[in-house]
């Protein structure tokens, strides 16, 4: 993302009476470095799911890639609508589609297919990322103690361990 436009954000703004402040946490203090908001960078405090939202077919493109800061070139992807249904099976449909194997995360219960959720875990503070909006910066995480995530039902729950938060989501551990 090499500017806030393209956030997902910006496709839900008409959904939310195009008020962007929604997309703001009053705990967002920006990065160790820059005390700027990460929203005024991002366009959101929050990171979106993208498994949750449909997709614009897209071109290849070239793009900065977040871990290294070089240019990558990323393959084309077909449009993909996503609908409440498909959410109500319990399923990542775009693996489904691209004929992938699902795993155990992938098969869960509309309640559990996320939405959005605090941009930083609690358990990665101090974590080093780059992007283009923001270059490279330290996280801080909006609320120390735990993370607020959204699902599609609309039902909000807080975690406060990466554990307890891998499990929620049917994963085993590691970095699977």
């Amino acid at each position: 993302m090499t500017d806030k436009r393209q956030s997902a954000v910006y496709a839900l703004l008409p959904f939310c009476e195009n008020s962007e402040v929604i997309f703001r946490c009053p705990s967002d203090t920006g990065s160790r470095e820059d005390r700027t908001p990460l929203w005024e960078s991002f366009g959101s405090s929050y990171k979106l799911e993208g498994r949750a939202l449909s997709r614009p077919a897209l071109p290849e493109r070239t793009v900065i890639d977040a871990k290294t800061g070089k240019p990558k070139v990323k393959k084309a992807e077909p449009r993909l609508d996503r609908f409440v249904k498909h959410h109500e099976v319990g399923i990542d449909v775009k693996k489904q589609m691209e004929g992938k194997q699902l795993k155990p995360e992938d098969k869960v219960q509309s309640s559990q297919i996320q939405l959005a959720r605090d941009m930083v875990e609690p358990w990665k503070v101090g974590e080093v990322r780059s992007a283009p909006l923001r270059g490279v910066y330290t996280t801080v995480s909006q609320h120390p103690q735990h993370m607020n995530v959204l699902f599609v039902a609309g039902n909000v729950l807080s975690f406060s361990e990466q554990a307890d938060w891998d499990e929620f989501r049917g994963k085993t551990g590691g970095d699977d």
